[in-house]
């Protein structure tokens, strides 16, 4: 008989609920190893309700183990640190039980890979007792790549933090896919922009995909016309995306079909968000706080 595979696996957020875009692409890869493997999940969380979730995944794993992550620490060490060239990402996601918690991981349950999800958790895949085992890291995106877009766009001192987040971010990306066995990323995109700078990293190509059977509705197609836009609103791009569609797309819907209907559909809107829904009856703002 073949042994199975045990696998380590490290998120940044608990992948439960699958309810925004990291956590839906950790909670399926997550199922899609366990299916063939042994995994033994390491999560953050962020606060008590995300806690709260870890007894969903018991299940589906080995075993869970979660470090909560405090924020409002973590913000004001990252503050202080501005001056220095550590990630602020890899401030925000300090958490006092980690070292602990992998010692007794890596101890009792012995990996043979360790998968690390997104730069910020990389980094402990680096890091004793885990630095001499098999590492494969799904960055998902080009991190650095994105702060950079940010910067471009945004003025006073976050165009400054998100400038110097690029910066400092790009080197350690670099540093982690050469080491790694496999760098994973969403797109083929991605793939170019980070062979370009590491072209000896093995960069794979692993998209997000969607279950269509299990969203297909179970009724007829609606007859009134109704659309929907559903997203993470206080992420930038989706809330960048929403307004777009909402001020420059919609207006030509409405000219054709005046009576169509939009409605916004997701958690945390922002005030721009928020501000387009109400300059329109015809958009809908279906909250989730």
């Amino acid at each position: 008989m073949v042994p199975i595979m045990r696998i380590l696996y490290l998120t940044h957020r608990l992948p439960y609920a699958p309810d925004r875009g990291d956590r839906i692409r950790a909670h399926h890869t997550l199922r899609t190893l366990a299916a063939s493997a042994e995994v033994h999940l390491f999560s953050l969380v962020h606060d008590e309700e995300e806690r709260s979730q870890a007894a969903a995944l018991r299940d589906l794993t080995a075993s869970v183990t979660v470090a909560q992550v405090p924020r409002v620490r973590n913000f004001v060490k990252g503050a202080v640190r501005l001056g220095s060239t550590r990630p602020l990402t890899h401030s925000l996601l300090d958490a006092p039980a980690v070292e602990r918690a992998l010692a007794t991981l890596a101890a009792e349950k012995r990996p043979d890979v360790v998968l690390a999800y997104c730069s910020g958790m990389a980094r402990f895949a680096g890091r004793h007792p885990l630095d001499h085992m098999a590492f494969v890291m799904d960055l998902v995106d080009v991190d650095s790549e994105k702060w950079a877009d940010y910067a471009r766009t945004t003025r006073g001192p976050m165009g400054w933090i998100y400038a110097r987040e690029a910066r400092c971010l790009a080197p350690f990306e670099e540093t982690a896919a050469r080491a790694a066995h496999a760098t994973l990323v969403v797109n083929d995109r991605e793939r170019r922009s980070l062979a370009s700078r590491v072209p000896d990293a093995n960069v794979r190509v692993v998209p997000n995909g969607i279950d269509l059977e299990a969203f297909r509705p179970t009724g007829p197609p609606a007859s009134a016309p109704r659309v929907v836009f559903c997203g993470v609103l206080d992420y930038r791009p989706n809330e960048r995306g929403a307004i777009w569609f909402a001020t420059k797309v919609w207006p030509l819907i409405r000219a054709t079909r005046p009576d169509a209907r939009l409605t916004l559909v997701g958690r945390n809107p922002t005030a721009a968000v928020r501000a387009v829904a109400g300059s329109d009856p015809s958009i809908v703002d279906a909250r989730q706080n």
